[in-house]
């Protein structure tokens, strides 16, 4: 409780002055007469300061993790349309059918379909360019694929 006092003795008034006496004793210059403390323009700038530049920071930070997040969700939409090219292939569908499902989930896919003896693979390709110049590095492409067995009539 500090200096000796327990909260009952001196009532509320005596509790504030231990409180605000320990708090005048951290900031070190506040209370004294002619010097900065945490009064006006003394700290406060200083935290402006802080905050501006580490402010353009944090935002590069949160877009990096935004367009992470966005491959990944893109990679699970490509993986699902190349699902939905093999089930159609695997029906028997044209491959314009077939490019065609695709396309309805990821309109900028590339896909390719090939077969071998009664198994059928669709692959799906995207190219993913982030949204800011200075992330340029960030650029990847997505591929997935998926395999069926061709379905007898």
């Amino acid at each position: 409780m500090g200096r000796g006092m327990v909260r009952g003795q001196h009532g509320r008034a005596g509790w504030r002055r231990i409180v605000a006496t320990r708090h005048r004793g951290r900031s070190g210059a506040a209370g004294r007469a002619g010097q900065g403390g945490s009064g006006v323009g003394g700290e406060t700038g200083m935290v402006t300061a802080e905050l501006a530049v580490g402010l353009p920071g944090l935002v590069v930070v949160a877009v990096v993790l935004a367009w992470l997040l966005s491959l990944g969700a893109a990679q699970a939409g490509l993986a699902q349309a190349a699902r939905e090219g093999a089930r159609a292939a695997a029906r028997g569908e044209p491959t314009t059918s077939v490019r065609a499902a695709v396309h309805r989930l990821v309109p900028d896919a590339v896909v390719v379909v090939r077969t071998r003896g009664e198994q059928v693979v669709v692959t799906a390709q995207l190219r993913r360019e982030p949204p800011m110049a200075l992330l340029q590095p960030l650029a990847r492409d997505l591929a997935a694929s998926a395999t069926g067995w061709r379905e007898r009539p």
